[in-house]
């Protein structure tokens, strides 16, 4: 949980760095497209640490199996998140990824 706290804390950090770079490349709509994908990696780091530190205290299989299946329900929900938005007036696809 400490691991992921501080690279949220440095993602964090960098990320207006980040946005201001894709503002300047792709404009108002790659800033947004950034920020959308800094907030979709910190929410999954997030949400694995949370998985791993919820089942780490009960079993050392069912921890296994959160890893493992949170992984792919994990990548769904960015797939979700980001075929929701592909056709949005103000997303630019190569400053989201």
């Amino acid at each position: 949980m400490s691991v992921t706290k501080d690279m949220v804390k440095r993602g964090l950090i960098v990320a207006p760095v980040l946005i201001a770079i894709c503002g300047v490349i792709w404009g108002m709509d790659g800033a947004w497209s950034c920020a959308y994908g800094i907030a979709l990696i910190l929410i999954n780091f997030g949400i694995a640490a949370g998985l791993i530190g919820f089942t780490a205290r009960i079993s050392l299989g069912l921890m296994m199996g959160a890893v493992l299946f949170g992984y792919l329900i994990r990548l769904g929900l960015i797939f979700v998140a980001v075929l929701a938005v592909k056709d949005a007036g103000w997303i630019s696809l190569p400053a989201l990824g």
